[in-house]
């Protein structure tokens, strides 16, 4: 037996198992090599018990962190000789696929609170969720190549949303990120309400007018008929679209439009990414995906700037929200700031600029069942 949870007495037998690393037979020779190893590594105090296997990789052949039979070999001896480990650390053995770890995750997840995962080759941050079995409560990314250039907020989003009980992230206590105050229970299928806005009370009746058509025009009838709210050929449309960790197929229609200036584009590909003119705009507007918004769950902030310098009363409406993508149902935040201007249409005014940012809703905005 494993004696309670340790590396107790004697050796556990290969049980005539095999597989290949580097080309070499994996034998009873070489479990026993990663066994002995694993014990040396191995310390308890109390109910913490560490297992630090800083540079493992590089202290024989065998340990090869990029090997499944490796991996399984040290999910086995964790699993038959029941040992408790509390605190892993894996820094500097190169690892570049957190899959590979997964056979890691059913014996530790029942005892594993702390991961270190410094100093390896981790591409991206979106590899976090091959662990997310884990219940961990502490965790150490940094630095890796995929999280040099990570803003931390993003960081601590994406960790928080993978392990709900995190308190600590590269060492640093784990804050909440201003998200949208949803209640505890909703509708599925529904989405979430924002705080309501502020708008001028001059300005309420043409601003909610023409949002209630426009947004009705824009999810149930053909998007030509916006032509009406882009009056001046000179109108300007804009999007940018920013997916963090959510992708779907409707993901490609956004990003042919997308001017985020973080991307890899030159300053004359932004530039003709700028819609000007109904007829450009239309077109992109019918290309991205159908959806269906909720103008009463939206945040809208409308007011009039004052000019003295001319008569032309324009006004600027800030909306934001969400809205879901009915083919297939998916959920996205969004914000859109309008400026408008006085027009001869039957809403008394149109789009003179129009700039969009669609984006990730939190892992909490998307589970609403």
């Amino acid at each position: 037996g494993g004696g309670g949870g340790g590396f107790g007495s004697g050796m556990m037998k290969s049980g005539g198992s095999s597989g290949r690393f580097s080309g070499r037979p994996f034998n009873g020779q070489g479990m026993r090599a990663v066994e002995e190893y694993l014990q040396s590594k191995y310390s308890q105090n109390g109910s913490q018990s560490v297992m630090q296997l800083t540079g493992m990789a590089a202290a024989n052949s065998l340990f090869n962190f990029k090997n499944s039979s490796f991996i399984k070999t040290v999910a086995q001896i964790l699993k038959n000789r029941q040992i408790k480990v509390t605190t892993l650390i894996l820094d500097k053995n190169g690892i570049d696929n957190l899959e590979m770890l997964q056979p890691l995750c059913q014996p530790l997840k029942d005892s594993l609170a702390r991961l270190s995962l410094a100093n390896n080759m981790i591409p991206d941050l979106q590899q976090l969720k091959f662990l997310n079995s884990l219940n961990l409560r502490e965790l150490i990314i940094d630095p890796n190549p995929g999280t040099a250039d990570v803003v931390a907020e993003i960081k601590m989003v994406a960790a928080k949303e993978l392990f709900p009980n995190l308190i600590k992230l590269n060492n640093i206590p784990v804050t909440d990120v201003v998200q949208f105050d949803l209640p505890d229970t909703i509708t599925k299928g529904s989405l979430p309400e924002e705080k309501g806005g502020a708008i001028e009370p001059k300005i309420q009746d043409i601003v909610t007018n023409f949002l209630k058509r426009y947004i009705q025009i824009f999810d149930k009838e053909s998007r030509e008929r916006l032509d009406d709210f882009y009056f001046r050929e000179s109108s300007c449309f804009s999007l940018v679209f920013q997916p963090q960790r959510l992708q779907n197929n409707n993901s490609g229609m956004y990003e042919s439009a997308d001017r985020n200036l973080k991307g890899d584009l030159l300053v004359t590909e932004l530039s003709d990414r700028t819609r000007v003119g109904r007829s450009s705009i239309l077109t992109l507007l019918k290309s991205l995906p159908k959806t269906v918004h909720e103008l009463d769950k939206f945040t809208v902030d409308a007011f009039q700037p004052s000019n003295s310098a001319t008569k032309l009363e324009m006004i600027n409406v800030s909306i934001r929200g969400a809205f879901l993508e009915s083919d297939p149902s998916f959920r996205r935040l969004f914000h859109r700031v309008m400026l408008l201007s006085p027009s001869k249409n039957s809403y008394g005014v149109g789009i003179t600029n129009d700039m969009l940012y669609v984006g990730d809703l939190l892992k909490v905005q998307q589970n609403y069942s």
